[in-house]
Order: C-alpha cells, then structure tokens, then sequence
C-alpha cells in the first residue's frame, strides 16, 4: 500500500468492531524526553524515555444495545483493548496493525447542537505499550 485515503479503517474496541460508528481517529505515540547534560558538555544532550501515548476518536453516537453509548458507559473508569489498521485487509506489511490498551477516563453521551450528527469527541490515555504487528 502508498499513498492512500483514509476510507477503510478497521478499529476494534473491546472486542467489537467500531469501524462503521468513527468517522476520525488520531494515535499519539511517543517517548519521554530525558536531559543527561553534563558539568563540561558543550550542548545538551538526551536520550528517550518511557513510552506514552493517546487515542482520541469521533463516534457517531449510538444507543442501541451494544452500540456506542453502551459500551463507552459500561467500561468508564476501565481499560479497553484497542486494534487498529490502515484498512480492513489482512495484517501484513502495508497494512500493520497498532494494538494497545487505554484507559475510558471520560464519556460525553451529549454534545449536539440543533440538527447536527451526534457525536462523541474523546481521548483516552494508553495504558502500557503500543504493539505494531506486520503478520
């Protein structure tokens, strides 16, 4: 795969799959940012530290049975596994896939205005590594 657009995500929460109910997703991934200078260095210096990261995603809100509303509410204050890939091809080495578990810190069942699509804006911390996997 090259240069694409961004049409067929597969993102699976918990278990289910919730491609069809995002319409945006962003994963932050990155390494704390550790000073080792010096006395007698003559420019800073640093290595890398711990991983951290973020997921934020935009639900189409749902409050069906097992849905979005009903699964965000139910793990609130839990970790939920997280699997995403590029497209909803088998995993290989263009189309990888980042598994990773956050935590439901927050939930807003409600933030419309007259006449728009209910949504969900939210970002979860990840708790523990970022795997990507190629096969």
């Amino acid at each position: 795969m090259a240069v694409f657009a961004a049409t067929d995500f597969d993102i699976t929460i918990g278990g289910t799959d919730f491609s069809a109910s995002l319409a945006a997703l962003t994963l932050d991934i990155s390494r704390e940012q550790l000073e080792t200078t010096a006395f007698g260095d003559a420019a800073r210096t640093f290595i890398a530290g711990l991983q951290e990261g973020s997921v934020t995603l935009s639900f189409h809100q749902d409050f069906a049975a097992s849905a979005v509303d009903a699964t965000l509410h139910a793990a609130l204050g839990t970790e939920l596994a997280f699997v995403v890939k590029p497209t909803s091809a088998a995993v290989g080495a263009g189309n990888p896939s980042y598994s990773f578990n956050a935590l439901v810190t927050q939930i807003t069942p409600f933030s419309s205005n007259v006449g728009d699509l209910a949504v969900q804006d939210l970002t979860f911390p990840i708790s523990g590594p970022v795997t990507r996997a190629t096969s």
